[in-house]
């Protein structure tokens, strides 16, 4: 039996084309509105009992739009709130008969009593060996480490000359009375610090750059030794004997703990309180491919202990106000040199991910975007972060990512993953840039940064130019939703990022090229802002690229809250994906540069307005002239979906398509696994938009109508008059997933020609769920 569709018409679209239209009732108010205070993590879970056939819900914040919703959902999640403080949130309904009233709720994110800055974590970090002969020789595993946080101690000068001094220790902070802070870690050693380079049967080396000093053993004195001997107080239960029965003596999953110096004023820092002054992880000691996970333990007198990070939460939004995904903090000594076959890894990782947008969620973005489209390998999900979340489908209420039943260990069993994996990824290696958004206190571990003015002594954590040329083919640069600031040297920033970036390029041959990838909503935007500066130069002469306009949505006119992106070849254009536009996203515009003659349009965005095309990313294949390879987008990774942003699976086939025809002939991929969603983020959007009209309006009485499916399913497309009539059936079948085109011949169901006048078109699923509307004004 077919389906029987009442088709209303919109008020307001009607009115703009002056027909008289009767009263249609906008839909009721959602009911039972609860926004929940703040959970232990931080987030804030908001509830609300559905609108029978709401086409969607808008949720505010303080005013501010930072969701739209499918109509079926009830349920949405804030992990991104600014800060600690009372949060007043809206939602209202709406069809294509306009907007509910709407309804409200408060909720708190309360003051954390421990916090730790942005820029005071331990910092990813190349090996201190500036010696230009020793990247890709197998000296180079036996280099070590001096270790750094992000925090850049030098004084601000307001010049270019400002030097690069890390910071040594994490500080901690607390509020209140406090009996002792200690450190947990636990750490899987490099291949470098066993006595056989790479054999974990091997004994660690007391110094790995004298194995001639021997293995390390319990209560020895060396690193190792004390740790073995004495774990701590607050160590894994029978962590002496794990230690004692791990092939090496050293139990990689075993928690380590140490207790802190106390600083005064509640500020604690990692160095030892037994040995003043003494930093509790040492220099010169963890070779490439070391990774350390540890948190914070907070004894608060008379009170409950409390950790930082938490490691019953992956969203650390209280005390760390970070959206990257962790269940501890973490860093590496890369390269990851576990990945070379020569110590039974699946290959060396070609690709270097850089995320410039610290705590923003461009790290949980990228790492679940690698899990599933081959990237990583299932053994290695939630190595590095300890989660590995089930993906959220089209229709479903969005993931709690912090309940561990969300969560899946590589086997497949329920749960967070617990066991130390070492560090991420398989394809790739992870550099985070610790507090990359504080341009004075931070930046400390910028890409470029033994390339500015450093000190006599010091070694800034990033790589030479050397390491990066020797051990990778591909970088990609993510930086986020930032504008400003991005690419050194600036003022205050002597850090030279541009340079390392054009000298790894610059490195290629038509035969062996070098490839960069960038993803930021306003990564042009930044590098056009002085005319002439080399990052403009960066910008147009590397990647062939200029900047059109800082902002689609202004530019365009394009209200709405999703926009399309349409991609051409190289990529595979029958896909089409989707991208967060509204006033925060801020998506850049691109032009191409013409004194780079090869560089191309790879996509576009929705060709809203009189004022396109608008290039959405740029492509620089390899020239004579000119032998890298680039990439450029212009979206902050985090705002990429589907055509309706609903869920991720866009963002995922859209980078597995580019790294597998833009990059895939310089690196590796495994065959992807079942594809995981990454956990909506508020970026929910129904597809209520997805009928258009491609000749409208009429004035040949003949149109196509378009849509699209997520998934297989019947779906009805009428058309109605002004007063909800339906007066053809345009189809009542089943469909396959994707777009479909169906025309009309401006007749009604008895094959009649209609008359003059606005008609509306509406699809339908099954069971009634609306999938869109559209308006069309036949003229003739």
């Amino acid at each position: 039996m077919p389906l029987r569709t009442v088709c209303l018409p919109s008020v307001a679209l009607a009115a703009a084309f002056a027909v008289a239209t009767p009263s249609l009732a906008a839909p009721p108010a959602p009911s039972n509105f609860v926004a929940n205070d703040a959970s232990t993590c931080g987030s804030i879970l908001i509830t609300w009992n559905p609108v029978a056939g709401a086409e969607g819900y808008r949720l505010f914040r303080d005013g501010v739009l930072i969701g739209v919703i499918a109509g079926s959902l009830g349920r949405f999640i804030d992990y991104a709130m600014p800060g600690p403080g009372l949060y007043g949130y809206t939602l209202e309904a709406f069809d294509p008969s306009g907007s509910s009233a709407t309804v409200a709720d408060q909720a708190t994110l309360p003051v954390s009593p421990v916090t730790v800055e942005p820029y005071d974590w331990f910092h990813d970090v190349f090996p201190s060996d500036n010696n230009p002969a020793l990247p890709g020789t197998f000296a180079f595993d036996r280099t070590t480490a001096v270790l750094a946080t992000g925090h850049n101690l030098a004084p601000c000068v307001g010049a270019m000359n400002r030097q690069v001094l890390p910071g040594k220790r994490v500080l901690v902070r607390t509020v209140g009375a406090v009996d002792r802070v200690d450190m947990i870690f636990r750490i899987k050693p490099g291949p470098g610090n066993y006595s056989v380079v790479g054999n974990v049967n091997s004994c660690l080396l007391r110094d790995p750059h004298n194995p001639g000093f021997g293995c390390s053993a319990p209560g020895d004195g060396s690193f190792w030794g004390r740790y073995k001997a004495n774990p701590g107080d607050f160590a894994s239960p029978g962590a002496v004997v794990k230690h004692a029965l791990a092939p090496s003596g050293w139990d990689v999953n075993v928690w380590n703990s140490a207790r802190c110096e106390a600083q005064g004023g509640g500020v604690y820092a990692s160095t030892d309180f037994g040995a003043p002054g003494t930093n509790l992880l040492p220099d010169d000691l963890f070779t490439p491919g070391t990774h350390v996970e540890y948190q914070f333990r907070v004894q608060f007198t008379g009170g409950p202990a409390q950790y930082i990070p938490e490691d019953d939460c992956v969203m650390q939004v209280r005390g760390e106000g970070s959206t990257d995904g962790h269940r501890w903090q973490h860093f590496g000594v890369l390269p990851d040199r576990w990945k070379d076959p020569a110590y039974l890894g699946l290959g060396d990782a070609c690709a270097l991910v850089v995320v410039l947008d610290d705590r923003h969620g461009n790290e949980r973005v990228w790492v679940s975007t690698a899990d599933s489209i081959g990237a990583t390998a299932p053994a290695r999900y939630g190595a590095h972060n300890g989660w590995h979340a089930i993906g959220t489908l089209p229709g479903a209420n969005p993931v709690d990512v912090d309940d561990p039943l969300n969560n899946r260990r590589p086997g497949g069993t329920i749960g967070f993953v617990d066991d130390h994996g070492g560090q991420p990824g398989t394809t790739w290696d992870l550099y985070v840039v610790r507090g990359a958004n504080v341009h004075c206190e931070g930046n400390a571990g910028a890409l470029g940064g033994r390339l500015g003015v450093v000190p006599p002594g010091e070694t800034p954590p990033g790589p030479t130019p050397e390491m990066l040329t020797a051990y990778y083919r591909i970088l990609v640069v993510l930086s986020g939703g930032r504008s400003q600031n991005i690419l050194g040297p600036l003022p205050d920033r002597s850090q030279d990022d541009v340079a390392i970036l054009q000298n790894f390029l610059l490195s290629s041959s038509l035969f062996d090229p070098k490839g960069l990838m960038v993803e930021g909503s306003g990564f042009a935007e930044d590098a056009a802002a002085t005319p002439g500066s080399p990052q403009e130069t960066f910008l147009t002469g590397f990647l062939g690229a200029t900047l059109v306009n800082p902002d689609y949505r202004t530019c365009s006119g394009n209200p709405r809250y999703h926009a399309d992106v349409i991609p051409v070849a190289p990529l595979p254009d029958q896909d089409l994906y989707g991208v967060v536009n509204t006033d925060e996203a801020r998506n850049d515009v691109l032009g191409l540069n013409l004194a780079v003659p090869e560089a191309q349009v790879v996509s576009y965005y929705e060709n809203y307005g009189v004022s396109g095309p608008y290039f959405a990313s740029v492509y620089k294949p390899p020239a004579p002239a000119r032998p890298w390879r680039t990439l450029i987008d212009g979206w902050d990774i985090a705002n990429l979906g589907g055509r309706w942003v609903s869920t991720s699976y866009g963002r995922l086939a859209y980078h597995f398509n580019a790294f597998q025809n833009v990059f895939g002939d310089m690196c590796w991929f495994l065959s992807p696994s079942a594809t995981t969603d990454v956990p909506m983020e508020g970026h929910g959007r129904g597809p209520g938009e997805s009928l258009r009209v491609l000749d409208n309006p009429l004035r040949a009485a003949h149109a196509t109508l378009e849509f699209e499916l997520a998934s297989p399913g019947r779906a009805r497309l009428v058309l109605c008059d002004v007063a909800g009539r339906v007066v053809r059936t345009l189809a009542d079948r089943s469909f396959e997933a994707g777009r479909h085109q169906v025309p009309w011949d401006g007749t009604d169901d008895r094959g009649a020609r209609l008359p003059r006048g606005v008609y509306f078109a509406q699809v339908r699923a099954a069971d009634g769920t609306p999938l869109g509307a559209a308006k069309l004004a036949l003229l003739k």
